[in-house]
């Protein structure tokens, strides 16, 4: 699956469940991203996974049904995958977010293989900007062994992708080089997912 591969959500109950989540309480939704980790801390076990989940995002324990329908929709499809992160991003005008990758020198937490899917939750007719731009799969301008990164590899790959309507949906991996243009005008909202293999 290349980065920037883009496919569609068609339940708009989903749709709206997460639309009406976010604007029930915005700047809570906006404060705690943090606290919606659900990855399972190594040594730990699933059912230490299950009660942290539960204490720290009830709304996905609450709607375990919508929790199994991202689950199932969202890349990768394969079972092994689960849902170990999630949040709403919300874009006013005149933010973006700069270029950057979940893997690399900036972060070297990662270390399995992830996958990144956001879908458009709710979007100003209107907008103008708010593009997803997809570059390589590394910031480095040098050569580096641990990583394999080459120089220029930032360089191997230049997508801007637009997302239109509530449902449509775009995934990466954890290498791609990633970021959003600055929003012009109007606004935008997206909820984000990673899954990896627990």
């Amino acid at each position: 699956m290349e980065p920037g591969f883009l496919y569609k959500i068609d339940n708009q109950k989903v749709i709206s469940a997460l639309k009406k989540y976010f604007y029930s309480d915005p700047d809570q939704i906006k404060e705690n991203r943090a606290k919606q980790n659900y990855q399972k801390v190594v040594g730990t076990i699933k059912e230490l996974w299950k009660h942290k989940w539960e204490r720290e995002y009830p709304f996905m324990e609450e709607n375990r049904e919508l929790y199994n329908y991202l689950n199932e929709v969202t890349y990768p499809h394969d079972p092994e995958y689960q849902i170990v992160q999630s949040w709403m991003k919300y874009y006013p005008e005149n933010s973006f977010s700069g270029l950057h990758a979940e893997k690399g020198e900036q972060s070297a937490k990662v270390r399995k293989e992830q996958y990144s899917n956001i879908i458009l939750i709710d979007q100003d007719p209107d907008i103008e900007g708010g593009l997803i731009v997809i570059a390589g799969d590394s910031m480095s301008a040098e050569n580096n062994p641990a990583t394999g990164n080459k120089p220029g590899n930032i360089r191997e790959r230049l997508l801007t992708r637009k997302l239109i309507n509530p449902g449509d949906s775009i995934v990466w991996d954890e290498k791609a080089v990633h970021g959003v243009s600055k929003v012009e005008r109007g606004h935008r909202l997206v909820f984000v997912c990673i899954k990896e293999i627990l």
